[in-house]
């Protein structure tokens, strides 16, 4: 087996944003509603460079085989900001979409990924770390496992949306 290594992605490489792109749309296209397309999510993976959002990557033999994004104070799909950031305050980092390949799943990259986000709000002095999860997601259960695991404290439960943080040292 190949190493997985966890790098950024560059979106200046066309290939890797496709191939990025279709990990995404593999992973959430349930959430879209039918509305997901691959073009659509290559123009959200360019969304991302105007919004200040990293998009890191992981590769294995070649392949990219896990994705996970985030960013300071840019939270382009939380509907409840402003609640959220009355519990935690300004100056923090949101860990948004993250997709493993399935035949990738349960070996820990997941947890790699959310560790170089959380690694990368500390350079940027972000004092916490928050992120969500719906529960209408089919993978609602394994993400708010996964929160739970890293250390994450359940915020808030808003509309369906679970929120949880994690204050920074």
């Amino acid at each position: 087996m190949a190493e997985v290594v966890i790098e950024e992605l560059n979106r200046d490489n066309p290939f890797d944003v496709r191939e990025t792109a279709q990990l995404l749309l593999r992973t959430f296209r349930k959430q879209y509603h039918g509305q997901a397309t691959l073009t659509r999510m290559i123009q959200d993976i360019d969304l991302t460079r105007q919004n200040r959002v990293h998009v890191f990557i992981a590769r294995s033999g070649g392949k990219i085989v896990g994705v996970a994004n985030g960013g300071f104070n840019t939270p382009l799909q939380v509907s409840h900001v402003e609640e959220i950031q009355r519990h935690i305050g300004a100056g923090n980092y949101f860990l948004s979409n993250l997709a493993v390949h399935p035949d990738f799943r349960r070996r820990g990259i997941a947890k790699r990924l959310t560790a170089r986000r959380i690694e990368h709000a500390r350079q940027l002095g972000c004092k916490v770390a928050y992120g969500g999860t719906n529960e209408s997601s089919e993978h609602h259960v394994a993400r708010k496992a996964q929160f739970e695991k890293e250390g994450f404290t359940h915020l808030a439960a808003l509309n369906g949306e679970h929120y949880y943080y994690k204050r920074l040292r």
